[in-house]
């Protein structure tokens, strides 16, 4: 974390309210700093998942796909025995 949010907030504290002033400040700073460097790696991580390279776009799609083919055949075990009605409506749609 920057130190310079550190720096700051102990600055204006002690100008508001002398040395108790300053270690607030310094708190105060030390967290804005903190809230700031996790914003930013929030920022990052978003950024890296939408414009990604293109195998790991790839890999997203295969996951996904093999999550919503898991996904239906649970449900249509879910009432006991999987009919081939279900299994070619399953094929129909996916």
């Amino acid at each position: 974390v920057s130190i310079w949010g550190k720096i700051l907030g102990a600055s204006a504290g002690y100008a508001l309210g002398g040395p108790l002033g300053a270690l607030a400040g310094v708190v105060v700073g030390h967290y804005i700093g903190r809230f700031r460097a996790e914003a930013n790696a929030a920022e990052q991580l978003e950024q890296s998942i939408n414009t990604g390279p293109a195998s790991r776009r790839s890999e997203r799609q295969v996951s996904f796909a093999i999550a919503v083919i898991a996904l239906s055949a649970k449900l249509a075990k879910v009432d006991g025995v999987v009919t081939r009605d279900e299994v070619e409506k399953f094929k129909r749609v996916f």
